[in-house]
């Protein structure tokens, strides 16, 4: 029996490799169609490489080199099926219901992947962002590194508030989320945004003084940032609609609690944000510090003496009378001085108690 079993083991090998056999030698077409394919993706990746390290030397700084690479690697990918597809259309004839069978189980067992397909398509053709735009998706703001078949790659920033620089970490988002989260964006060519700043002074500061140095501070810091950036100020100009009076420097000037309250509106690319406000704070600290009018106000809470604590359950006891020290010793002692107070300052609050 174990013999019978091995010469049929055998023959069954023989047999497959018989079929084999005959197919390669049948047909060699298809084995040409093959390696002219494999030498077709190698001729134009190979042309897109040499390319691409060329513009590298010419343009090591230039921005847009990863949007190079990524729109090259589609532009190979459809260069090199444009060129293959016709050699396999007779091949490809017979398959028609096979692949409306696939399709149909595809878009039921893999409707996540996709819809980020469609997502990408999305993004391909109407561009909402692109390679570079600092965009805020949902919850999640960044720069946009790479936008793939599946996934978006975004640098993450911090909020708009502070700055919005990148913190380091990278955020992965999958394309069908263009679906159904709101997208906001700043593309690189008009990422002017309009910023404030604020300064509190006192009551007895004079507050036009106050205003007409913050305006000048700021107003030459911008024309600094603005001649610097005049080209892409010029794009955001048109692409906001604002007219000429809309970035100039505005102020606006209201009563607080604890002061008066001078705000500063003014345009700015938000990467420039958080230095010109470093720039801005610094001299107008430089000024109150040398100024005699001006008297920068926040928030105080006063405390005078210790808190008397009362014995829960019923009514104080009275107080005793204070016994002079010559009524103790018999010998006369001068009264002592009351005591100076001391006033502790601290950057938020400034307290007074009794030393």
């Amino acid at each position: 029996m174990s013999v019978n079993r091995s010469q049929s083991t055998m023959l069954d090998a023989n047999e497959m490799l018989d079929v084999v056999q005959e197919t390669v030698i049948q047909s060699p077409v298809d084995v040409g169609l093959t390696i002219l394919t494999l030498l077709i993706f190698s001729m134009v990746f190979s042309v897109r490489k040499i390319v691409l390290g060329f513009l590298w030397r010419k343009n090591k700084k230039n921005p847009t080199h990863r949007q190079w690479v990524r729109t090259s690697r589609y532009l190979g990918l459809g260069v090199s099926l444009l060129l293959t597809i016709p050699l396999w259309i007779d091949t490809l004839e017979n398959i028609g219901v096979f692949v409306g069978l696939l399709t149909a189980a595809l878009a039921v067992s893999l409707s996540s992947p996709l819809q980020s397909i469609a997502g990408w398509v999305h993004l391909i053709v109407h561009q909402p962002y692109r390679v570079g735009d600092r965009v805020q998706i949902g919850n999640q703001s960044g720069i946009v590194q790479d936008i793939a078949l599946f996934s978006t790659t975004l640098l993450e920033t911090e909020t708009t508030g502070s700055g919005a620089q990148p913190t380091g970490r990278v955020l992965c988002l999958q394309n069908k989320c263009v679906f159904d989260k709101v997208i906001m964006t700043s593309a690189r060519e008009h990422d002017f945004m309009w910023h404030e700043t604020s300064m509190t002074f006192t009551y007895e500061s004079d507050w036009r003084t106050a205003n007409r140095s913050m305006h000048l501070t700021m107003r030459d810091i911008l024309q600094q940032h603005h001649r610097e950036e005049r080209q892409r100020l010029e794009v955001s100009q048109r692409e906001l609609e604002a007219n000429d009076v809309e970035l100039l420097l505005n102020d606006y000037i209201s009563a607080e609690d604890h002061g008066i309250q001078i705000t500063l509106r003014f345009l700015c690319g938000i990467e420039s944000a958080r230095d010109i406000k470093h720039r801005f704070t610094t001299k107008m600290l430089h000024l109150v510090r040398v100024s005699n009018s001006l008297s920068l106000a926040y928030p105080t809470r006063r405390m005078v003496g210790p808190a008397e604590s009362k014995v829960s359950g019923g009514p104080s006891p009275p107080a005793s009378p204070p016994v002079s020290p010559s009524t103790r010793t018999g010998k006369e002692v001068p009264t002592p001085q009351e005591k100076p107070k001391r006033t502790f300052t601290h950057p938020i609050e400034k307290i007074e108690m009794t030393a």
